[in-house]
């Protein structure tokens, strides 16, 4: 099959965005095709890497690494925007917020009417996103009559943290969590996110605890940031509040309340009697202790099921981080051949004694 170069003016400049993951060199051999066919190739070679560009929610700043790479680097326009995965999302990022740079004649009208539709989708985008994603989630809007002591909270924190008091969302579900999503203009034209709990969430945790979880979703406190709330399971923790157990005032952070609700979840759904709440740095050695506790408390598949929530949550928070290893990270050492010929002839002598083992007298 001969390969057909596609009718681009003039051989526009290729812009490639890597995946997550995968630096730039990863695709080495795609670029060299594209390069032997008249095409320029362009691209950053690590996302997330420049401290100038940090990763955020929604990577504002790898959008703007983009933008600036192609005014810096690629001087021709117009260019095309290519990428895999995470880079197809910040390459379209980069398109509606500049769409001058991609798509778009130079001159003449069909610049402006292309930025124009741009400017639109964005519209769009900014005015129903938000509502399509809360239908989709099947997420209730309540109104104030409907669960009013979790709206005053809500009202409480907003005005707390000096920002305009969100609406309240909900979902009937067995899986503990909260959100926040989108805006929605207000007839006073303020712009709310929608704050969405679920029932599980709420039966699990302490009003308090309900709080600091709804500050994180609201983005005004990160998962280290301390904090001070009554943690009724906590070791030495005494006394009764309105005929309910309460705990110590204690200085947490939202990280470990929602650390110690993923152990005591899965201990519970194993039919496990809970833990009480750790608050310390969840570091190898204090995770080591709290193997070793588990293993002694409740036994190996109690343990097991525990390890594979923390594993499960590791998993989700390194995502939402942007933390990611890359084949161009690893060091290749110096000595590799000796080393796996060094490690041949240790297997090597294993079989014939594995071997002569066989074979030899009973």
């Amino acid at each position: 099959m001969t390969a057909r170069t596609p009718p681009m003016s003039s051989l526009s400049p290729i812009v490639f965005s890597h995946a997550n993951g995968f630096p730039a060199g990863t695709y080495r051999l795609l670029f060299d095709r594209l390069r032997a066919q008249g095409y320029g190739v362009h691209a950053i070679e690590k996302f997330g890497h420049d401290p100038r560009y940090p990763v955020t929610n929604n990577w504002p700043h790898l959008r703007d690494q983009l933008i600036h790479f192609i005014e810096r680097e690629v001087p021709q326009r117009p260019a095309w925007l290519v990428g895999h995965s995470l880079g197809g999302f910040l390459s379209l990022l980069a398109a509606i917020y500049a769409g001058f740079l991609a798509l778009v004649v130079a001159a003449g009208e069909g610049s402006v009417a292309l930025l124009v539709l741009a400017l639109t989708v964005t519209a769009v985008l900014f005015l129903l996103g938000p509502r399509a994603a809360l239908r989709a989630l099947g997420v209730r809007l309540l109104p104030p009559s409907e669960r009013p002591e979790l709206h005053e909270r809500l009202r409480r924190l907003a005005l707390l943290l000096g920002m305009p008091s969100p609406r309240l969302g909900f979902v009937d579900s067995p899986v503990p969590n909260a959100f926040a999503i989108g805006y929605a203009l207000t007839p006073e034209g303020v712009s709310r996110s929608v704050v969405v709990v679920t029932s599980r969430l709420l039966e699990l945790l302490e009003p308090e605890e309900v709080d600091a979880v709804l500050a994180h979703e609201l983005g005004q406190v990160h998962l280290q940031a301390s904090i001070r709330v009554r943690i009724p399971n906590l070791e030495g923790a005494n006394g009764t509040a309105n005929g309910q157990p309460y705990g110590q005032l204690v200085s947490t952070s939202v990280g470990r309340i929602i650390f110690n609700e993923a152990v005591n979840k899965a201990l519970r759904e194993a039919g496990a009697e809970e833990l009480p709440f750790h608050n310390d740095v969840m570091d190898k050695s204090s995770l080591k202790q709290l193997v070793a506790q588990l293993i002694r408390r409740y036994g190996n598949r109690v343990t097991a099921n525990v390890l594979d929530a923390i594993k499960q949550l590791g998993f989700e928070y390194a995502t939402r981080s942007g933390i990611t290893i890359a084949i161009g990270d690893i060091k290749v050492p110096a000595n590799k051949a000796e080393l796996l010929a060094r490690a041949d002839k240790e297997v090597e002598a294993i079989e014939q004694l594995m071997q002569s083992a066989r074979t030899g007298p009973h």
